[in-house]
């Protein structure tokens, strides 16, 4: 099993990006699985992606929403935003961090194939480029069936 994922995040907009033009090749052995080359402009394809929302995991203070995930020219931007965000899940009284806090500060955005795509060995191969921001902490992948 390949898996080849191209990518691009950034914590500030930006007009243009350089999308990667050669498709992938996996090494002898290997077998391309699945691929997402981000070509159409738009939005993440459903098919293969799904998003998180609200605030997620280690009390972190960014607000999760599809809006900061989008496909252009070839490239997934996801975009890293200081922007107050009214939290949906707002409870006062709630001693989870989740929601307690009324709103969020920031936005990003986090999207997966869990329940989508799901292979037992292989290489995964990402192509991207992440910019160093003051305050911004790279993406990263994760990978397994169950959410523990």
């Amino acid at each position: 099993m390949f898996l080849s994922i191209f990518s691009q995040y950034d914590c500030k907009a930006q007009d243009s990006y350089s999308a990667v033009t050669d498709s992938p090749v996996p090494p002898e052995g290997y077998t391309l699985m699945w691929a997402d080359e981000f070509n159409i402009d738009g939005k993440p394809d459903r098919e293969n992606w799904s998003y998180e929302s609200g605030f997620k995991r280690n009390n972190e203070l960014q607000w999760y929403q599809p809006q900061n995930a989008n496909i252009k020219d070839g490239v997934l931007v996801i975009e890293g935003k200081r922007e107050h965000v009214k939290n949906g899940n707002y409870d006062p009284e709630s001693g989870d961090w989740r929601k307690n806090r009324e709103f969020a500060e920031y936005t990003a955005s986090s999207i997966n194939t869990r329940n989508k795509k799901q292979f037992q060995y292989g290489i995964v191969e990402v192509r991207g480029e992440d910019r160093y921001c003051q305050g911004y902490m790279a993406y990263h992948l994760d990978f397994g069936i169950s959410k523990g």
